[in-house]
Protein backbone atom coordinates (compact mmCIF):
# COMPACT_ATOMS: atom_id res chain seq x y z
CA UNK A 1 0.00 0.00 0.00
CA UNK A 2 1.29 3.14 -0.95
CA UNK A 3 2.34 5.62 1.72
CA UNK A 4 1.47 9.14 1.91
CA UNK A 5 4.04 12.22 1.91
CA UNK A 6 1.56 14.18 4.18
CA UNK A 7 1.49 11.01 6.72
CA UNK A 8 5.14 10.77 6.61
CA UNK A 9 5.85 14.68 7.14
CA UNK A 10 3.69 14.37 10.17
CA UNK A 11 5.87 11.96 12.12
CA UNK A 12 6.00 11.12 15.06
CA UNK A 13 2.39 12.73 15.45
CA UNK A 14 0.59 9.91 13.24
CA UNK A 15 2.28 7.74 15.99
CA UNK A 16 2.17 9.26 19.02
CA UNK A 17 3.85 6.78 21.46
CA UNK A 18 4.05 8.72 24.17
CA UNK A 19 4.71 12.80 24.99
CA UNK A 20 7.47 14.14 22.66
CA UNK A 21 10.58 15.03 24.28
CA UNK A 22 12.42 17.43 22.28
CA UNK A 23 9.01 19.82 23.65
CA UNK A 24 11.12 19.18 27.15
CA UNK A 25 14.38 19.77 25.23
CA UNK A 26 12.78 23.34 24.05
CA UNK A 27 11.50 24.33 27.53
CA UNK A 28 14.50 23.89 29.29
CA UNK A 29 16.78 25.11 26.15
CA UNK A 30 14.61 28.59 26.56
CA UNK A 31 15.25 28.88 30.06
CA UNK A 32 19.27 28.02 29.79
CA UNK A 33 19.53 30.74 26.80
CA UNK A 34 17.59 33.37 28.77
CA UNK A 35 20.00 32.95 31.78
CA UNK A 36 22.97 33.01 28.96
CA UNK A 37 22.23 36.30 26.90
CA UNK A 38 20.73 37.93 29.79
CA UNK A 39 23.72 37.37 31.57
CA UNK A 40 25.74 38.20 28.45
CA UNK A 41 24.33 41.76 27.94
CA UNK A 42 25.20 42.68 31.60
CA UNK A 43 28.32 43.46 30.53
CA UNK A 44 27.08 46.69 29.38
CA UNK A 45 25.56 47.62 32.65
CA UNK A 46 28.71 46.98 34.59
CA UNK A 47 30.43 48.88 32.53
CA UNK A 48 29.96 52.46 33.46
CA UNK A 49 30.26 51.45 37.53
CA UNK A 50 33.46 49.74 37.02
CA UNK A 51 35.45 51.69 34.78
CA UNK A 52 34.52 54.70 36.68
CA UNK A 53 35.53 53.37 40.29
CA UNK A 54 38.76 52.00 39.16
CA UNK A 55 39.47 55.12 36.07
CA UNK A 56 39.84 52.61 33.05
CA UNK A 57 39.67 54.06 30.27
CA UNK A 58 36.51 52.47 27.99
CA UNK A 59 38.99 50.91 25.30
CA UNK A 60 40.39 49.09 28.20
CA UNK A 61 37.66 48.17 29.35
CA UNK A 62 35.93 46.65 26.43
CA UNK A 63 39.26 44.99 25.66
CA UNK A 64 37.89 42.11 28.32
CA UNK A 65 35.10 41.76 25.96
CA UNK A 66 37.18 41.40 23.14
CA UNK A 67 39.30 38.97 24.59
CA UNK A 68 35.61 36.71 26.06
CA UNK A 69 34.68 37.36 22.20
CA UNK A 70 37.06 35.62 20.49
CA UNK A 71 38.61 33.14 23.29
CA UNK A 72 34.06 32.29 23.99
CA UNK A 73 34.50 31.99 19.95
CA UNK A 74 37.41 29.14 19.72
CA UNK A 75 35.70 27.27 22.82
CA UNK A 76 32.30 27.26 21.02
CA UNK A 77 34.31 25.00 18.19
CA UNK A 78 35.60 22.50 21.16
CA UNK A 79 32.11 22.38 22.67
CA UNK A 80 30.39 21.80 19.30
CA UNK A 81 32.82 19.01 18.84
CA UNK A 82 32.46 17.70 21.90
CA UNK A 83 28.28 17.63 21.88
CA UNK A 84 28.73 16.19 18.60
CA UNK A 85 30.03 13.22 20.05
CA UNK A 86 28.63 13.21 23.94
CA UNK A 87 25.74 15.56 23.64
CA UNK A 88 25.30 18.76 25.31
CA UNK A 89 24.23 17.83 28.99
CA UNK A 90 28.09 16.81 29.82
CA UNK A 91 29.15 19.90 28.42
CA UNK A 92 26.96 22.36 29.99
CA UNK A 93 26.88 21.12 33.47
CA UNK A 94 30.90 21.97 33.79
CA UNK A 95 30.66 25.05 31.81
CA UNK A 96 27.52 26.16 33.89
CA UNK A 97 30.00 25.85 37.00
CA UNK A 98 32.40 27.98 35.57
CA UNK A 99 30.00 30.50 33.86
CA UNK A 100 28.44 30.85 37.64
CA UNK A 101 31.69 30.92 39.32
CA UNK A 102 33.40 33.74 36.83
CA UNK A 103 30.71 36.18 38.04
CA UNK A 104 30.86 35.64 41.72
CA UNK A 105 34.67 35.91 41.16
CA UNK A 106 34.08 39.36 39.05
CA UNK A 107 32.85 40.81 42.41
CA UNK A 108 36.65 40.63 43.85
CA UNK A 109 38.28 42.34 41.01
CA UNK A 110 40.53 45.64 42.39
CA UNK A 111 42.97 45.62 38.74
CA UNK A 112 42.25 45.43 35.67
CA UNK A 113 44.10 41.89 35.00
CA UNK A 114 41.38 40.62 37.45
CA UNK A 115 38.85 41.90 34.88
CA UNK A 116 40.58 40.03 32.17
CA UNK A 117 40.81 37.01 34.04
CA UNK A 118 37.69 36.24 35.12
CA UNK A 119 35.63 37.88 32.31
CA UNK A 120 37.33 37.32 29.40
CA UNK A 121 38.93 33.82 30.14
CA UNK A 122 36.75 32.39 33.02
CA UNK A 123 33.17 33.40 31.94
CA UNK A 124 33.97 32.93 28.09
CA UNK A 125 34.80 28.61 28.82
CA UNK A 126 31.55 29.09 31.22
CA UNK A 127 29.50 30.58 27.93
CA UNK A 128 30.61 28.44 25.55
CA UNK A 129 29.34 25.62 26.49
CA UNK A 130 25.57 26.89 25.91
CA UNK A 131 24.57 28.54 22.52
CA UNK A 132 26.31 25.86 20.00
CA UNK A 133 25.32 22.51 21.56
CA UNK A 134 21.84 23.77 22.16
CA UNK A 135 21.11 24.91 18.85
CA UNK A 136 22.30 21.76 17.51
CA UNK A 137 20.54 19.91 19.97
CA UNK A 138 17.12 21.25 18.80
CA UNK A 139 18.35 21.09 14.92
CA UNK A 140 18.54 17.14 15.98
CA UNK A 141 15.66 17.02 17.88
CA UNK A 142 13.39 18.41 15.05
CA UNK A 143 13.02 18.18 11.04
CA UNK A 144 9.58 20.05 10.51
CA UNK A 145 9.31 23.42 12.58
CA UNK A 146 12.98 23.18 13.39
CA UNK A 147 13.10 27.04 12.62
CA UNK A 148 9.82 27.92 14.52
CA UNK A 149 11.59 26.14 17.98
CA UNK A 150 14.97 27.28 17.22
CA UNK A 151 12.93 30.97 17.57
CA UNK A 152 11.02 30.18 20.60
CA UNK A 153 14.71 29.03 22.22
CA UNK A 154 16.06 32.16 21.10
CA UNK A 155 13.14 33.88 22.43
CA UNK A 156 13.98 32.97 25.64
CA UNK A 157 17.55 34.45 25.37
CA UNK A 158 15.94 37.57 24.43
CA UNK A 159 13.41 37.61 27.38
CA UNK A 160 17.10 37.11 29.22
CA UNK A 161 18.44 39.92 27.83
CA UNK A 162 15.34 42.42 28.45
CA UNK A 163 15.30 41.40 31.96
CA UNK A 164 18.86 41.02 32.91
CA UNK A 165 19.63 44.67 32.10
CA UNK A 166 16.98 46.12 34.27
CA UNK A 167 17.13 43.70 37.47
CA UNK A 168 21.21 44.22 36.82
CA UNK A 169 20.39 48.01 36.96
CA UNK A 170 18.18 47.99 40.18
CA UNK A 171 20.26 45.07 41.97
CA UNK A 172 23.63 47.98 41.77
CA UNK A 173 21.62 50.96 42.52
CA UNK A 174 20.05 49.07 45.94
CA UNK A 175 23.21 47.33 46.50
CA UNK A 176 26.56 47.61 45.32
CA UNK A 177 28.31 46.40 41.28
CA UNK A 178 30.27 43.62 43.87
CA UNK A 179 27.21 42.43 45.45
CA UNK A 180 25.14 42.41 41.99
CA UNK A 181 27.83 40.51 40.44
CA UNK A 182 27.40 37.71 43.40
CA UNK A 183 23.83 37.63 43.02
CA UNK A 184 23.75 37.21 39.76
CA UNK A 185 26.56 34.52 39.22
CA UNK A 186 25.05 32.49 42.52
CA UNK A 187 21.52 32.34 40.56
CA UNK A 188 23.33 31.09 36.70
CA UNK A 189 25.13 28.67 38.20
CA UNK A 190 22.41 27.07 39.89
CA UNK A 191 19.54 27.53 37.01
CA UNK A 192 22.45 26.17 34.15
CA UNK A 193 23.60 22.99 36.33
CA UNK A 194 19.55 22.15 37.43
CA UNK A 195 18.40 22.35 33.55
CA UNK A 196 21.21 20.97 32.49
CA UNK A 197 20.04 17.52 33.91
CA UNK A 198 17.11 17.64 31.37
CA UNK A 199 18.91 17.68 27.69
CA UNK A 200 20.16 14.63 25.49
CA UNK A 201 21.74 14.80 22.64
CA UNK A 202 18.96 13.31 20.12
CA UNK A 203 15.81 11.82 19.91
CA UNK A 204 17.32 8.32 19.64
CA UNK A 205 18.50 8.51 22.96
CA UNK A 206 14.82 8.33 24.74
CA UNK A 207 13.54 5.82 21.59
CA UNK A 208 11.93 8.55 19.36
CA UNK A 209 12.47 9.94 15.86
CA UNK A 210 13.23 13.47 14.69
CA UNK A 211 10.23 15.14 15.01
CA UNK A 212 8.80 15.70 11.15
CA UNK A 213 11.83 13.35 9.87
CA UNK A 214 10.73 10.99 6.61
CA UNK A 215 11.55 7.46 7.68
CA UNK A 216 12.51 5.35 4.69
CA UNK A 217 9.81 4.52 2.31
CA UNK A 218 8.64 1.56 -0.26
CA UNK A 219 6.47 1.53 -3.14
CA UNK A 220 4.93 5.04 -4.22
CA UNK A 221 6.21 6.52 -0.76
CA UNK A 222 8.44 9.51 -1.29
CA UNK A 223 11.55 10.39 0.57
CA UNK A 224 13.31 13.75 1.25
CA UNK A 225 16.84 13.83 2.47
CA UNK A 226 19.63 17.05 2.34
CA UNK A 227 23.31 15.71 1.72
CA UNK A 228 25.27 16.28 5.18
CA UNK A 229 28.43 17.50 4.74
CA UNK A 230 31.61 16.93 7.07
CA UNK A 231 33.64 19.55 8.58
CA UNK A 232 36.46 19.07 5.91
CA UNK A 233 34.01 18.92 3.26
CA UNK A 234 32.07 22.33 4.15
CA UNK A 235 34.87 24.22 4.33
CA UNK A 236 35.81 23.37 0.70
CA UNK A 237 32.69 24.94 -0.42
CA UNK A 238 32.18 28.75 -1.64
CA UNK A 239 29.13 28.61 0.29
CA UNK A 240 30.53 27.97 3.75
CA UNK A 241 33.12 31.39 3.81
CA UNK A 242 29.49 33.30 2.43
CA UNK A 243 28.21 32.16 5.44
CA UNK A 244 31.17 32.20 7.86
CA UNK A 245 32.26 36.27 6.45
CA UNK A 246 28.31 37.03 6.99
CA UNK A 247 28.02 36.48 10.65
CA UNK A 248 31.38 37.85 11.09
CA UNK A 249 30.48 41.23 9.60
CA UNK A 250 27.30 41.95 10.83
CA UNK A 251 28.18 41.27 14.38
CA UNK A 252 30.33 44.04 14.47
CA UNK A 253 27.40 46.07 15.08
CA UNK A 254 26.05 43.90 17.56
CA UNK A 255 29.20 43.67 19.78
CA UNK A 256 29.35 47.69 19.51
CA UNK A 257 25.58 47.98 20.32
CA UNK A 258 25.67 45.50 23.19
CA UNK A 259 28.50 47.09 25.26
CA UNK A 260 27.82 50.41 23.83
CA UNK A 261 24.64 51.46 23.86
CA UNK A 262 23.63 52.15 27.26
CA UNK A 263 26.62 54.79 27.62
CA UNK A 264 25.96 56.12 24.36
CA UNK A 265 22.46 56.87 25.88
CA UNK A 266 24.57 58.17 28.67
CA UNK A 267 26.61 60.44 27.01
CA UNK A 268 23.26 61.46 25.33
CA UNK A 269 21.91 63.13 28.51
CA UNK A 270 19.77 59.71 29.46
CA UNK A 271 19.85 58.27 33.69
CA UNK A 272 20.80 55.22 33.95
CA UNK A 273 17.55 53.21 33.61
CA UNK A 274 16.65 55.28 30.33
CA UNK A 275 20.29 54.44 29.08
CA UNK A 276 19.84 50.59 29.66
CA UNK A 277 15.95 50.90 28.32
CA UNK A 278 17.96 50.97 24.81
CA UNK A 279 19.01 47.89 25.30
CA UNK A 280 16.17 46.40 26.72
CA UNK A 281 13.90 47.89 23.78
CA UNK A 282 16.09 46.15 21.36
CA UNK A 283 16.24 43.13 23.00
CA UNK A 284 12.36 43.22 24.12
CA UNK A 285 11.58 43.53 20.31
CA UNK A 286 14.09 40.70 19.36
CA UNK A 287 11.84 38.13 21.57
CA UNK A 288 8.79 38.17 19.25
CA UNK A 289 10.87 38.72 16.03
CA UNK A 290 12.66 35.42 16.68
CA UNK A 291 9.95 33.67 17.17
CA UNK A 292 8.32 34.66 14.17
CA UNK A 293 11.18 34.93 12.17
CA UNK A 294 11.86 31.25 12.70
CA UNK A 295 8.47 30.07 11.67
CA UNK A 296 9.27 32.17 8.35
CA UNK A 297 12.65 30.43 8.04
CA UNK A 298 10.44 26.88 8.17
CA UNK A 299 7.86 28.57 4.67
CA UNK A 300 10.63 30.51 2.51
CA UNK A 301 14.32 29.58 4.19
CA UNK A 302 17.31 30.92 6.03
CA UNK A 303 18.99 32.58 3.31
CA UNK A 304 15.84 35.36 2.65
CA UNK A 305 15.26 35.83 6.76
CA UNK A 306 19.23 36.54 7.00
CA UNK A 307 18.93 38.58 3.80
CA UNK A 308 16.16 41.20 5.31
CA UNK A 309 17.90 40.69 8.32
CA UNK A 310 21.09 41.88 7.69
CA UNK A 311 19.43 45.04 5.30
CA UNK A 312 17.54 46.07 8.20
CA UNK A 313 20.49 46.09 10.70
CA UNK A 314 22.29 48.17 8.38
CA UNK A 315 20.11 51.21 7.58
CA UNK A 316 18.95 51.20 11.84
CA UNK A 317 22.86 51.20 12.88
CA UNK A 318 23.34 54.18 10.18
CA UNK A 319 20.34 55.39 12.04
CA UNK A 320 21.62 55.09 15.41
CA UNK A 321 25.00 56.78 14.15
CA UNK A 322 22.74 60.28 12.93
CA UNK A 323 20.05 60.91 15.71
CA UNK A 324 20.88 62.70 18.80
CA UNK A 325 17.09 62.65 19.42
CA UNK A 326 15.84 60.56 22.79
CA UNK A 327 12.72 59.92 21.32
CA UNK A 328 13.68 58.61 18.08
CA UNK A 329 16.41 56.11 19.99
CA UNK A 330 13.93 53.69 20.91
CA UNK A 331 12.05 53.81 17.55
CA UNK A 332 15.64 52.60 16.32
CA UNK A 333 16.72 50.16 18.62
CA UNK A 334 13.02 49.07 18.20
CA UNK A 335 13.60 48.48 14.67
CA UNK A 336 17.17 47.29 15.19
CA UNK A 337 15.48 44.55 17.00
CA UNK A 338 13.17 43.30 14.53
CA UNK A 339 16.80 42.76 12.76
CA UNK A 340 18.89 41.36 15.29
CA UNK A 341 16.01 38.67 16.11
CA UNK A 342 15.46 37.79 12.69
CA UNK A 343 19.43 37.26 12.01
CA UNK A 344 19.82 35.27 15.28
CA UNK A 345 17.00 32.62 14.33
CA UNK A 346 18.10 32.05 10.82
CA UNK A 347 21.72 31.20 11.61
CA UNK A 348 21.28 27.73 12.91
CA UNK A 349 18.44 26.72 10.84
CA UNK A 350 20.77 27.86 7.79
CA UNK A 351 24.07 25.88 8.84
CA UNK A 352 21.41 22.76 8.89
CA UNK A 353 19.97 23.37 5.25
CA UNK A 354 23.04 24.22 4.14
CA UNK A 355 25.29 21.12 5.34
CA UNK A 356 22.92 18.80 7.14
CA UNK A 357 23.68 17.31 10.82
CA UNK A 358 26.83 15.00 10.98
CA UNK A 359 29.15 17.76 11.63
CA UNK A 360 26.47 20.80 12.42
CA UNK A 361 27.63 21.28 15.92
CA UNK A 362 31.60 21.85 14.75
CA UNK A 363 30.09 23.48 11.45
CA UNK A 364 28.16 25.94 13.67
CA UNK A 365 30.68 26.01 16.34
CA UNK A 366 33.10 28.14 13.67
CA UNK A 367 30.58 29.87 12.73
CA UNK A 368 29.84 31.44 16.12
CA UNK A 369 33.62 31.63 16.22
CA UNK A 370 33.31 34.40 13.69
CA UNK A 371 30.42 35.62 15.65
CA UNK A 372 32.16 36.35 18.47
CA UNK A 373 35.43 37.66 16.98
CA UNK A 374 33.21 40.04 14.94
CA UNK A 375 30.97 40.92 18.33
CA UNK A 376 34.80 41.77 19.86
CA UNK A 377 36.44 43.71 17.17
CA UNK A 378 33.04 45.81 17.47
CA UNK A 379 32.94 46.07 20.82
CA UNK A 380 37.21 47.10 20.67
CA UNK A 381 36.70 49.45 18.11
CA UNK A 382 33.50 51.46 19.29
CA UNK A 383 35.36 51.90 22.50
CA UNK A 384 38.77 53.24 20.92
CA UNK A 385 36.44 55.51 18.26
CA UNK A 386 34.85 57.22 21.44
CA UNK A 387 37.84 57.36 23.35
CA UNK A 388 39.90 59.49 20.42
CA UNK A 389 36.93 61.52 18.96
CA UNK A 390 34.55 61.73 22.31
CA UNK A 391 31.45 60.75 20.20
CA UNK A 392 30.53 56.87 19.22
CA UNK A 393 28.83 57.99 15.85
CA UNK A 394 31.93 56.74 13.25
CA UNK A 395 31.62 53.25 14.85
CA UNK A 396 27.91 53.00 14.36
CA UNK A 397 28.19 54.21 10.99
CA UNK A 398 31.17 52.24 10.20
CA UNK A 399 29.49 49.52 11.70
CA UNK A 400 26.13 49.66 9.86
CA UNK A 401 27.98 49.65 6.73
CA UNK A 402 29.66 46.16 7.20
CA UNK A 403 26.08 45.24 7.69
CA UNK A 404 25.08 46.35 4.23
CA UNK A 405 28.04 44.52 2.71
CA UNK A 406 26.73 41.19 4.73
CA UNK A 407 23.15 41.76 2.96
CA UNK A 408 24.97 41.33 -0.23
CA UNK A 409 26.82 38.29 0.83
CA UNK A 410 23.95 36.48 1.79
CA UNK A 411 22.79 37.29 -1.69
CA UNK A 412 24.71 35.29 -2.88
CA UNK A 413 24.72 32.39 -0.91
CA UNK A 414 22.90 29.18 -2.75
CA UNK A 415 20.90 26.62 -0.97
CA UNK A 416 20.86 22.81 -1.82
CA UNK A 417 18.38 21.50 -4.02
CA UNK A 418 16.56 18.87 -3.12
CA UNK A 419 15.01 16.19 -5.13
CA UNK A 420 12.26 14.07 -4.19
CA UNK A 421 12.20 10.52 -5.34
CA UNK A 422 9.63 7.94 -5.11
CA UNK A 423 11.62 5.25 -3.60
CA UNK A 424 14.87 5.79 -1.02
CA UNK A 425 17.27 7.19 -4.28
CA UNK A 426 17.35 11.21 -3.06
CA UNK A 427 19.32 13.36 -5.28
CA UNK A 428 21.11 17.04 -4.19
CA UNK A 429 22.14 19.29 -6.65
Amino acid sequence: MAVSRDNLLTQPEAEKPRFFYGYIIVAAAMVIDAVLAGVHFTFGIFFEPVSTQFQWSRAATSGAFTLYSVLNGLLFIVAGRISDRVGPRPVLMFCGVIFGLSYILMSTINHLWHLYFYYGILFSIGMSGGFVPLMSTIARWFVKRRGLMTGLVLAGGGVGQAVLPPVTTWLISAFTWRTAYIIVGAVSLVLLVSLSLFLRRDPARMKQRPYGEVPEATGEGKVQSVRSFTFKEAVKTKNFWLYFWSVVLVQVGLGAMVVHATPHGLDLGLSPSAAAAIVTTFAGVGIAARVTSGGIVDRIGGTRVMATAALILGITLIAFSLTRSTVLIYLIAGVFGVGFGGYVSSMSPLAAQLFGLTSHGVIFGVAMFGVTVGAGIGSLAAGAVFDARGTYSPAFLSAGVLSLVTFVLVLFIRTPKVTTARTGIVSVK
